[in-house]
């Protein structure tokens, strides 16, 4: 349970932390907006993801793995509908682009995390 907590407030200032820098590609409404959907992000990281990827794979072999992208910015984007408007991106590729900035700073997270917390 704690590590869910953990990455949804991840996901979450990622948001924030995305809106603040590239305020053309996305927007954040407000703090409450970008914490439900990094509770939602992270639900979706857990259980649609895996079955994604896993009827994808062939696609993801084809692609030499670059659809596992796709997928990543699809999950996003499903997360930031969810959101009523609170959040939005202005493009795919902009979506595409902060998921991977989003699965980059979740890895280092949870690699500082895991190697520093006992």
């Amino acid at each position: 349970m704690t590590k869910f907590i953990g990455r949804s407030l991840v996901n979450a200032v990622v948001l924030i932390a995305l809106a603040g820098l590239f305020p053309k590609m996305i927007y954040v409404d407000n703090l409450l907006a970008a914490l439900v959907v990094g509770v939602v992000l992270t639900f979706l990281n857990a259980t649609l993801t895996p079955l994604l990827q896993f009827f994808a794979l062939p696609l993801t072999v084809l692609t030499l793995g670059l659809f596992a992208l796709v997928i990543n910015g699809l999950t996003l984007a499903i997360a930031i509908s969810l959101s009523g408007g609170a959040i939005m991106i202005a493009s795919f590729w902009s979506t595409i682009i902060c998921a991977i900035i989003i699965t980059f700073v979740q890895r280092i997270v949870g690699n500082f995390f895991q190697n520093n917390v006992k």
